[in-house]
């Protein structure tokens, strides 16, 4: 079983919610089964109209193997358990819409349209959120949900993070200008065997026994670097194949590094035998459960501190673009919108005019009490914090500026009343 999910940004969502329900798939193909599992259309559409964040759903799929049929009953328990784990005590408050397709070779996938609203005070919510700039901390938190339904149904469990790998595990990288690119890469699938199997049955624990294997097999190396190796491609494909050195990395760990290939070795063992054995223990499942648990309770939490929709910043809410009225550099009145802006503002996050209070030094004074309430509200590492130093740096340049080019007018005067005299 394998969880993906992404988050729509300034999707229609009543053209997701009707791929979901129509009867043929992206490929024109008539679906053999199309059944609603939880929610409704309507209700999704609705909500969805009405949430005018940039990122107005969440949508996923879960994706079950074409070894297993599963009943509905099953399939409706699975689905029921899955939006359970991904709201935690905020399922009854965020409405989702689920859909099980069937194809023509009965294997059946559920997706899901998560609404990136709260019904009960209209403040936005997003089930998968960045933390700190980085997502990973929701993968892992898909990942664990994964594992539990896995453990929970009995199901096969491939980690979604390594999808991927398992298809593709080692990254080639080739001159562009090599026309025989494909041929390259083809050969290298040989080599890509050869690491995978030395590594599961205990051959290589380590670079160094990597890069003897590889030799055994007939590689041969133009350069060795910390984090890759690099094949001759002339030495290695004597036919004439391949004439550019391919480069061989990985994004899965670090098996091609110097110090810590024994380590990503390991682990690398260890996810080759999870893959095979699709066992999950005990502890891990408990591990799992309170992970969950910790996410959840953190994020809604978070989530419930989020002023509504309407009062969000614009990198969150899609706003009209407001046009500025142009002003002569000497006047003295504050820049003024040119149409009502009726939205009122973020109590701490209000947006300075660099003329605000008739200078620019009255809205820098004025700005920095700001960011002093702002980071008491929200903590320093906070993004509303950082908006409202970006714009502090801009009004000091504009400072400056204007000082400059004050001195500059006075030089200028005086430089005309010496001509004069």
């Amino acid at each position: 079983m394998i969880i993906r999910p992404s988050i729509s940004r300034g999707k229609s969502i009543k053209a997701a919610t009707k791929y979901l329900v129509q009867a043929k798939d992206h490929k024109g193909e008539i679906r053999e089964t199309v059944r609603v599992v939880l929610g409704d259309k309507k209700t999704t559409d609705r909500v969805g109209k009405e949430t005018k964040s940039v990122r107005p759903y969440t949508s996923g799929v879960i994706a079950f193997s074409k070894k297993i049929q599963l009943t509905d009953e099953q399939i409706d328990e699975i689905s029921a358990r899955h939006k359970e784990l991904l709201l935690g005590n905020m399922a009854d408050s965020v409405n989702c819409f689920y859909v099980q397709h069937t194809d023509k070779d009965k294997s059946s996938h559920v997706h899901f349209i998560v609404n990136n609203k709260n019904l009960e005070n209209g403040k936005a919510f997003n089930p998968y959120p960045m933390i700190k700039g980085n997502n990973k901390l929701a993968q892992s938190f898909n990942e664990a949900m994964q594992r539990v339904l896995s453990y929970e149904y009995g199901l096969e469990y491939v980690p979604s993070k390594n999808t991927r790998f398992y298809k593709r595990a080692i990254n080639y990288k080739a001159s562009k200008h090599n026309e025989k690119l494909g041929i390259a890469l083809r050969k290298v699938k040989q080599f890509e065997e050869i690491i995978l199997k030395g590594v599961k049955n205990g051959d290589i624990n380590n670079r160094k026994e990597m890069l003897i294997v590889l030799a055994e097999a007939g590689v041969k190396f133009s350069r060795v670097g910390d984090n890759y190796i690099s094949i001759d491609s002339k030495a290695t494909f004597k036919d004439g194949s391949v004439e550019k050195n391919i480069r061989l990395s990985s994004n899965l760990s670090e098996i091609f590094s110097e110090k810590n290939s024994e380590q990503a070795i390991t682990e690398l063992r260890e996810l080759i035998n999870y893959r095979d054995k699709n066992v999950i223990s005990d502890e891990t499942y408990q591990k799992d459960l309170k992970f969950i648990e910790e996410f959840t309770s953190k994020r809604n939490e978070y989530a419930n501190n989020y002023k509504s929709l309407s009062e969000l910043q614009p990198r969150f809410v899609k706003t009209e673009r407001v046009q500025r009225a142009s002003v002569p550099s000497n006047a003295d009145t504050p820049i003024k919108p040119s149409t009502p802006n009726t939205q009122q503002p973020q109590a701490g996050l209000q947006a300075v005019s660099a003329s605000a209070g008739g200078s620019v030094a009255a809205s820098i004074t004025a700005l920095i009490s700001q960011i002093a309430e702002a980071e008491k509200q929200y903590g320093v590492n906070s993004i509303q914090v950082i908006k409202l130093k970006v714009q502090l740096q801009k009004l000091q340049r504009q400072e400056i500026e204007q000082k400059n080019k004050e001195a500059q007018e006075i030089n200028e005067i005086n430089q005309k009343r010496g001509m004069r005299l």
